[in-house]
């Protein structure tokens, strides 16, 4: 990806998920946790120069191209996900959970794994629905929390926010419902749009005009 491009990410989402990976220091090892719809792609294509680690409970929409780019690639049971985390050992520089919160049987016990296996100063992404998606108008592409059935529980922000620091995390950005400005304005010129359809855009901004994700970034001090 060019210099430009880079650049772009991050004035456009100064704290989402493409400034984050462009943070994470040269040759870094990171843990992509819940690596489905082919984040490998995503993820290299920021930043070849990764040891890139990624942990799913299956293959969920991956294909040849994300496996090939995968260093590590680990597929656990949903019963043993946090278990399988945790083994991982302290190894890594960044841990990266975008959207994988929402979908565990174990939220509490998935935090405390990331949380344990990162290096000292080593940082956490975490993205998951706001607990203000609960009263959003339903929509195809997921506005309202409900639309997805395979959400298992809403992330509770305040317990979230006790967890990381109780496993001795500090946090550097927490955005409750996260809405970057220029795809708040795209978000709210497509409203009417999104409105009438019943659908939610595909590049986000929808979820920006709404606040639909809560964000932290974290850090092992």
């Amino acid at each position: 990806m060019s210099i430009m491009r880079k650049l772009t990410a991050i004035m456009l989402r100064r704290y989402g998920k493409a400034a984050f990976v462009l943070n994470i220091p040269r040759g870094g090892t990171v843990l992509d946790v819940g690596c489905g719809n082919a984040s490998a792609c995503y993820i290299k294509g920021l930043r070849p120069d990764i040891h890139y680690v990624g942990v799913d409970i299956g293959d969920y929409h991956q294909t040849d191209d994300s496996k090939s780019l995968m260093d590590e690639y680990i597929v656990s049971s949903p019963q043993r996900f946090s278990e399988t985390i945790a083994r991982q050992g302290d190894r890594f520089d960044a841990v990266i959970s975008n959207h994988n919160l929402e979908h565990c049987n174990d939220q509490e016990g998935t935090l405390r794994a990331m949380a344990s296996v990162l290096k000292d100063g080593g940082r956490m992404y975490l993205a998951f629905p706001s607990e203000a998606t609960r009263g959003f108008p339903s929509r195809m592409g997921t506005l309202n929390f409900y639309d997805d059935d395979t959400h298992q529980a809403m992330p509770r922000w305040a317990q979230v926010m006790s967890i990381l620091r109780g496993a001795g995390l500090s946090v550097d950005v927490a955005a409750r419902r996260y809405r970057p400005p220029l795809f708040f304005i795209a978000g709210a010129l497509m409203e009417p749009w999104s409105s009438r359809r019943r659908r939610i855009d595909r590049w986000g901004a929808s979820w920006a005009f709404w606040g639909f994700e809560s964000v932290i970034w974290a850090r092992r001090t």
